[in-house]
């Protein structure tokens, strides 16, 4: 109240001051103008009046220590005075002080009067909510978790009233969980589903619960206590199914006594866990042989990620019972193990990681660890199990059930997913003999025979019991069992001709309860000459009109063939037959010079070529070619002729005859991503069945397809050779993270010339890589080595340069395949050891070491040829130094096939290459280019041992405006060793703005494909290029950072290309 000795009405301002002295400086400094009837409000620094209201106006005054409601703020005069009922709210800025109530009035003729001390006010602080504990964790439905939460009153705890805690996204009781403590009754509370009233008013320590939809609450073990940080209650509660997937934040907030509380403060944030789930099995529903691997998918999911996943189940039996079942456990990394019910249900056994070398067995079913994977995406998991049902399984239907635990203990229990019933097939091996017909000369050189048993699956049996190897009349010919091939594959013979006799007999093999028979002929075939596969003239010959010369081979089953003829002067004529009469019309006819393809034929196999002279003094020369890597796709009664292409491993390539087809097949598994790609000469398909009835995918000359299979099945491929044939090839790769996560098998070299010294044994060295994406692994702690044939002798040496090594020595001439093993993949090389029949036409043939100088003299018209056995990636240097005459080096990559001579320029004096990968020989020939007797001095010398930094799978960046990328391998510009590729990525900086890809193909040839997703399953463009071809390609990104993927595969031995990215100029 105000007075004025002169009336009320003199008054002119009135003025009221809350602070510790007589200051508007950090105070609450409030004033009201009579005359003007206006409310003001000091501002914080004093220096200005704020506001300018009337009494009874809507709107507030407010600073940072007090807000002034103008509308509650009334003004009224008696006798008395004048009385102005101020309505203010103090704000934090006050909290806490202690302060004096200050009175001054001004009149209408300025006169005042001091500041008078008239009132103490004390202001107290609201309480606030400290801490809960835990500040970040997961809770798990269903399972009881305590929550701590500190509360604090700087009056005194006994200054609060009631304290909350708030679960949820948002300062909101909807959806969350909301509870309360009144301290002064000493009851809890739960706030109900819709937040429109509050449950329960339990004493904490009280039996007793209190729930809703989403939590609930246990009061007796619930506490709460007091000390010197405030007052702390620890609830107890249990999340519900309605927060599963919740990720939420921790809110509390107090009220103190007075009616002073606090805003919300967040404190926390907790995530409520989702329980897995059993998704499907897939087959769900099968009739499964006994005794043939199958492969069941089970999925599991976890909304908290896949990773979430601790353990999963799978479990076959007739009714929900671990025992005689087969009950397989997968625990997830860390210890990512397989294993396997024991028949009593007593104990697991295994203990073995996906793709170990290792099979887990019980009475009932055998588990392939190697053949087991796991697949992890997002939220899902899927686990491909190898599995083999026993005898025992036959006859029983059974259920398939899926289970699975999370890491926090959160189970999806049992659920029936599947049913399965087994049987026996019948027994119906058969056996298949390779060639079904052979003619050999008589004392001539011995052949290798082989049968393989075939069971009703269509796969080799590679046990199959008891082997026997006959021959009807033993004065014609001798034979001698050798075993199985190292690769399982082929049982196989030595037959020996007779020295003296000759005639007909059969070779007679019973094994797996089957027998078969080959029709063998031992014949004096005089001067006739046996060919051998060899890239150089194998015979130089001079006939006259009329003259002939007859030559004959044998085949291998898996392997094609060329005869090429070269007719120097003169003019002959060559014809093939299938028959040592020469009867029948030839079934190939070739006049001066040529070649035929010759499929190997699982009935025949011995060919013969015979030469006719048709003019004077013809000279010619002969030679036989065969390329191991090819299958021949003529059919066979008992034998399938579809060869298996493995996804994701390497693949297959050959040339294909006129005409012709190659068959390929592969197995591909429910819901997995395949990407088929081929190319040839005419047409591709990919079709579900053998038949080619259901055809899905068809092609000229290129086939790139991707497949998505939604059961378990088998694909098959076929590519003809359409009118002219040519090289052709195919491959089934899997999603590029097949990369990441499977380890390489890089083997060096892919194909070995060897120096027999007239059968005397020769040696050289493998080598054998593991490699990921990151690198090149360490070398596997086993790597094994083995041979299809006895000839062949290969033994591990240990580990140079990152790499396995192997000494492989050969005893006589023969052709045969090489398998290595190791971390978990498998590669084969072939190798070709003929080089004496070289020595047959008169051309020298000699290794040379590298560091060796060797002279030599060349006759007049002649050649004279050297070979390097080479080391992985490494770089040569030939230097040439002509000491008389006139002679031209060359330098030729050796690999089979070979088809034409491919007569390069002559290498200058001083010459320098690199070996690519593929490639395990360098042949050199001396050419004498004069009239007379030349002399020469050559040497070799190795100046970069390539293995010794070996080039694994890397994924490289492509910079923008970079000069055009050249990939540098060793001395050459870029190389991609045969069948493997070079991957790279591009970040584009910006959206909207086109960009120009380029990739240029300098040597050999190119399949290249640019993707947005590193699996390339949706490709934006595809192209082969081909030597000499540069290939465009514009693109816009629709946002900055766009990720694009490059994939550049070399399809020849060397490949050499550059790439580059840069803005795009419209020309």
């Amino acid at each position: 109240m105000y007075t004025d000795a002169d009336g009320v009405d003199n008054l002119s301002v009135v003025y009221f001051l809350i602070n510790d002295t007589a200051t508007g400086v950090g105070g609450i400094y409030l004033a009201y103008n009579r005359q003007a009837n206006k409310l003001y409000l000091r501002n914080d620094a004093d220096t200005a009046w704020l506001g300018g209201v009337s009494p009874g106006s809507t709107g507030t005054i407010s600073n940072s220590r007090a807000r002034l409601y103008c509308q509650e703020t009334t003004v009224s005069s008696s006798s008395e005075g004048l009385t102005v009922n101020w309505r203010i709210e103090p704000l934090e800025g006050m909290a806490g002080r202690s302060c004096k109530g200050f009175l001054r009035a001004w009149d209408v003729s300025g006169l005042g009067s001091p500041w008078t001390e008239r009132a103490a006010y004390t202001f107290k602080s609201p309480p606030v909510g400290q801490s809960i504990t835990p500040s970040s964790a997961n809770l798990v439905p269903g399972v009881k978790h305590t929550v701590g939460c500190v509360y604090s009153d700087p009056d005194g705890q006994d200054d609060l009233s009631v304290v909350y805690l708030l679960l949820n996204a948002a300062t909101t009781g909807a959806d969350g969980i909301y509870l309360a403590y009144n301290r002064q009754a000493n009851k809890l509370y739960l706030r109900n589903d819709a937040d429109t009233a509050w449950l329960g008013g339990v004493s904490p320590g009280s039996p007793g619960t209190i729930s809703n939809s989403r939590v609930r609450l246990y009061c007796q073990e619930t506490t709460v206590s007091s000390g010197s940080e405030g007052l702390t209650v620890n609830w107890r509660i249990e999340p519900l199914e309605g927060m599963a997937g919740r990720s939420c934040k921790g809110f509390l907030r107090a009220w103190d006594v007075s009616g002073l509380g606090s805003p919300w403060t967040e404190k926390a944030t907790l995530t409520i866990s989702r329980r897995p789930d059993n998704e499907n099995l897939s087959p769900n529903a099968a009739e499964i042989a006994v005794g043939a691997p199958t492969t069941l998918t089970a999925r599991f999911s976890d909304q908290d990620g896949a990773s979430n996943l601790s353990v999963v189940y799978v479990l076959i039996n007739t009714n929900l019972n671990g025992a005689g079942a087969g009950y397989i456990a997968y625990e997830l990394p860390p210890r990512n193990k397989l294993w396997l019910r024991n028949d009593g249900h007593s104990a697991w056994l295994g203990g073995f990681s996906p793709g170990s070398p290792n099979v887990i067995e019980n009475a009932q079913f055998r588990l392939y660890c190697q053949h087991t994977t796991v697949n992890s995406s997002g939220t899902t998991l899927e686990l491909n199990l190898r599995l083999e049902p026993k005898q025992v399984m036959a006859e029983r239907s059974c259920q398939a059930w899926l289970r699975c635990t999370d890491s926090q203990g959160l189970t999806a229990d049992w659920s029936s997913k599947g049913s399965f019933s087994f049987f026996a097939p019948p027994a119906t091996n058969t056996i298949a003999v390779f060639p079904s017909s052979l003619v050999l000369k008589q004392a001539g050189h011995p052949a290798i025979v082989r049968a393989a048993v075939i069971g009703s699956d269509g796969k080799v049996v590679s046990e199959p019991g008891e082997v026997t190897w006959t021959v009807a009349d033993t004065s014609i010919a001798t034979v001698e069992p050798l075993g199985m091939d190292g690769l399982g594959e082929y049982l196989m013979a030595r037959v020996t001709p007779s020295m003296t006799g000759s005639g007909t007999t059969a070779i007679q093999v019973t094994a797996g309860g089957r027998t078969g028979q080959i029709a063998l002929r031992v014949a004096d075939l005089g001067d006739w000459e046996e060919l051998h596969p060899v890239e150089n003239p194998a015979f130089s010959e001079m006939v006259n009109t009329g003259d002939q010369r007859v030559f004959f081979f044998q085949t291998e089953p898996d392997a094609t063939y060329m005869v090429d003829l070269e007719t120097v002067g003169g003019d002959v004529r060559a014809e093939l037959f299938d028959n040592p009469a020469l009867s029948g019309p030839a079934l190939q006819s070739s006049q001066t010079e040529g070649g035929w393809d010759i499929p190997a034929t699982r009935r025949n196999g011995t060919w013969f070529v015979k030469v006719t002279g048709l003019a004077q003094e013809s000279l010619f020369h002969i030679r036989l070619q065969a390329d191991p890597g090819v299958y021949n796709t003529e059919d066979s009664p008992s034998l399938p002729v579809w060869h298996r292409l493995d996804p994701g491993g390497p693949g297959r390539f050959g040339n294909v005859g006129r005409k012709d087809a190659l068959y390929f097949y592969f197995d591909a598994e429910a819901g997995r991503t395949y990407y088929v790609e081929g190319g040839g000469p005419g047409t591709l398909m990919v079709a579900e069945d053998s038949t080619f009835a259901n055809v899905i995918a068809f092609r000229e000359s290129q086939i790139g397809s991707q497949i998505v299979p939604s059961t378990s099945r088998r694909y098959y491929l076929r590519i003809s050779g359409g009118d002219g044939g040519g090289f052709a090839g195919a491959k089934v790769s899997l999603p590029y993270e097949g990369y990441a996560s499977q380890p390489v098998l890089q083997l060096y070299p892919r194909t070995l010339l060897m120096d027999l010294e007239d059968s005397r044994s020769g040696d050289l060295s493998l080598w054998a890589l593991v490699t990921g994406l990151g690198g090149v692994l360490d070398p596997p702690e086993t790597v094994t080595w083995s041979a299809s044939v006895p000839e062949i002798s290969v033994t591990g040496t240990g580990v140079q340069g990152g790499a396995q090594t192997a000494s492989v020595m050969m005893g006589n001439p023969v052709s045969g395949r090489i398998q290595v093993a190791a971390g978990g993949q498998k590669a084969r090389i072939t190798h070709f050891g003929y080089i004496p029949v070289l020595r047959a036409m008169g051309s020298a043939v000699s290794a040379l070491a590298p560091g060796v100088t060797t002279t030599g003299t060349v006759p007049a018209g002649a050649d004279r040829y050297y070979y390097v056995q080479t080391i992985p990636g490494a770089v040569y240097q030939f230097v040439t130094e002509r000491l008389s005459g006139n002679c031209s080096v060359y330098v030729k990559k050796w690999r089979p096939p070979i088809y034409e001579d491919e007569e390069d320029e002559p290498i200058p004096d001083v010459f320098v290459a690199q070996c690519p990968w593929a490639v395990g020989s360098i042949l050199i020939r001396v050419k004498n280019t004069g009239e007379t007797e030349c002399q020469y001095r050559l040497t070799v010398n190795l100046i970069d041992d390539g293995i010794q930094t070996p080039v694994p799978y890397t994924m490289e960046q492509i910079v923008l405006n970079s000069p055009v990328q050249e990939r540098r391998v060793g001395y050459h510009q870029s190389s991609l060793p045969y069948e493997e590729e070079a991957l790279f990525y591009f970040d584009s900086p910006q959206a909207g703005v086109p960009y120009h890809l380029t990739v240029y193909c300098a040597e050999g040839r190119l399949h290249v494909m640019f993707a947005e997703d590193a699996t390339f399953s949706d490709a934006l463009v595809a192209w082969e290029i081909l030597p000499d071809v540069n290939k465009h390609y514009v693109f816009t990104p629709p946002a900055a950072g766009k990720r694009y993927f490059l994939r550049v595969r070399g399809l020849e031995a060397v490949n050499y290309f550059r790439y580059a990215i840069n803005p795009y100029v419209d020309p």
